[in-house]
């Protein structure tokens, strides 16, 4: 079997190096790299437009999402049996799949569905002409498939997973005589650090926040206490977890319906760290109340606020709800676990 994984990263080989030399965690290829570890044939390929047709297709493909690929990828998929679409739907390479019978998986393609009946109906002739869609949570199953209008037997569960032998060489104990802080990560447009700065008003710790700047555009931030970081190394990233009392994720009501925050609430959980985050039945399947985390009501500061006191001020409490979510979440979520269950699901679709 042979297996193709069609990618946006435009530095595939770069990435892959810094991985074996443990620069990066393996998780940021989504398998390809455990897949050749199990011995499978696997190769790669960025499938963003070059040359002349960069310039025709990638305004399109940033207007309208189409991920309307480079066409030399359409020829090559004919030397592969199983194309695995790291990205967002491209109806190019669905179609081109079809007619070569070649068997297409998607993964990592659908975190929120669209609003438009024109996108609706490009994502639903892609999971009906494709063989399969990976879904890291049930409940964004069975939310894509209501409104795709497909059976849910399109879809292959497979929970988000990370590196988690990579965090380790960074995990430390919190250093005593240095001031603690609350840390929040996340770069998507689900987070919602407005209610963040307003439930962090007048603490007594600060607030590290690493993310974009746009999506800070309306929040008032008039404390010193309230530090913004934007592009930081995974060594220093993974420092700031490593020092932080604990790790705060809040999303935007519209945001608890998808799986934002997942990589934010793993990565906390590696590192050993309690979790505050906005309910959401996708990430209540990956922690439960009390298992390495703190629930709290969407967009409400003052229950925020009412948690992180809590913690702040009970270090027994914190202690034992990150012991038993440490213990929960690594084996069931690491990035090898995920690679055998994708693998063995490629296997299948290959030999049926």
């Amino acid at each position: 079997m042979r297996i193709l994984y069609l990618l946006l990263n435009t530095a595939p080989d770069e990435t892959l190096r810094e991985i074996a030399s443990g620069a990066i965690p393996s998780d940021r290829m989504y398998g390809l790299f455990e897949l050749r570890q199990l011995g499978h044939d696997v190769s790669y390929q960025c499938m963003r437009p070059t040359g002349a047709l960069q310039k025709v297709f990638k305004p399109l493909n940033d207007r309208f999402g189409f991920c309307l690929p480079d066409l030399g990828v359409l020829r090559k998929l004919k030397q592969y049996d199983v194309i695995v679409v790291n990205g967002p739907f491209s109806t190019l390479v669905t179609i081109a799949a079809k007619l070569q019978k070649k068997k297409l998986v998607y993964l990592d393609t659908i975190l929120r569905l669209p609003k438009s009946t024109i996108r609706k109906m490009i994502y639903r002739c892609n999971v009906l002409l494709s063989t399969g869609t990976i879904m890291y949570t049930k409940t964004q199953t069975r939310q894509c498939a209501e409104s795709l209008n497909v059976d849910c037997s399109r879809f292959k569960l497979i929970p988000f997973a990370i590196d988690f032998s990579y965090y380790k060489k960074f995990k430390k104990e919190p250093d005593e005589k240095r001031e603690p802080f609350i840390l929040a990560v996340g770069r998507d447009q689900g987070r919602d650090y407005n209610t963040l700065v307003q439930a962090a008003e007048g603490l007594k710790v600060g607030v590290k926040i690493v993310t974009l700047p746009y999506l800070l555009q309306g929040v008032a931030i008039d404390s010193n206490r309230i530090e913004i970081l934007g592009n930081v190394s995974y060594e220093r990233l993974y420092e700031l977890y490593s020092e932080a009392a604990f790790v705060v994720i809040p999303l935007r009501k519209w945001a608890t319906a998808y799986s934002s925050g997942t990589r934010a609430l793993l990565e906390a959980m590696a590192m050993g760290k309690c979790v505050i985050a906005t309910h959401s039945p996708p990430l209540e399947e990956y922690a439960p109340e009390g298992e390495g985390i703190l629930y709290v009501e969407p967009e409400d500061h003052r229950d925020l606020r009412g948690k992180m006191e809590l913690l702040l001020n009970d270090p027994s409490l914190l202690k034992r709800i990150e012991t038993k979510g440490n213990e929960s979440s690594r084996e069931r979520y690491d990035i090898k676990n995920f690679a055998r269950t994708f693998s063995d699901y490629l296997s299948e679709l290959y030999a049926g």
